[in-house]
C-alpha cells in the first residue's frame, strides 16, 4: 500500500509530466490528486509542448452546494411607536420590584421591555 492510499487518495495522472532535454529521461512531476470516494476527476490529459513541462488538463465534476433555505420571522421596528416605547419603559416598575440586588432589577427590566416589544412591535 503507498502513501497515497494509506490517505484514501488517488492519483489521476498517468504518464510522464516532465522530460530532461539532455538525456531525454521522463518522469512524473506534476500531480491531479483527489479522494478516492467521491469522484471528483473524470478525465486527465497531459499535453505536447515545446517546454520540458507539459500541460495537465483535467476535467472536476463540481456540483455547487445547495445550502438549505430557511424562512425567519422578523420584527418591523420601523413600525413601532417609539414615543409610546420610551413612555412605557421609563414606567417599568423597577422602584417597586420586589428584587433588590442589580442582577434581580436587570432581569425584571429586560422581561419587562421584550414584553413591551411584543405588544409594541407587529
Amino acid at each position: 500500500m503507498s502513501l497515497i492510499d494509506s490517505f484514501g487518495l488517488q492519483q489521476h495522472v498517468v504518464g510522464p509530466t516532465h522530460e530532461r532535454s539532455a538525456t531525454h529521461k521522463r518522469h512524473t512531476l506534476d500531480l491531479v490528486m483527489s479522494r478516492q470516494r467521491n469522484h471528483l476527476v473524470s478525465k486527465v490529459c497531459v499535453g505536447r509542448v515545446i517546454s520540458d513541462h507539459h500541460p495537465v488538463v483535467c476535467v472536476l465534476d463540481l456540483h455547487p452546494h445547495r445550502w438549505p433555505t430557511k424562512k425567519l420571522l422578523t420584527r418591523s421596528f420601523k413600525s413601532i411607536d417609539w414615543d409610546k416605547f420610551a413612555i412605557d419603559i421609563a414606567n417599568l416598575p423597577l422602584q417597586s420590584a420586589p428584587s433588590c440586588d442589580i442582577d434581580g432589577l436587570c432581569l425584571i427590566f429586560m422581561l419587562l421591555s421584550g414584553l413591551d416589544l411584543l405588544l409594541f412591535g407587529p
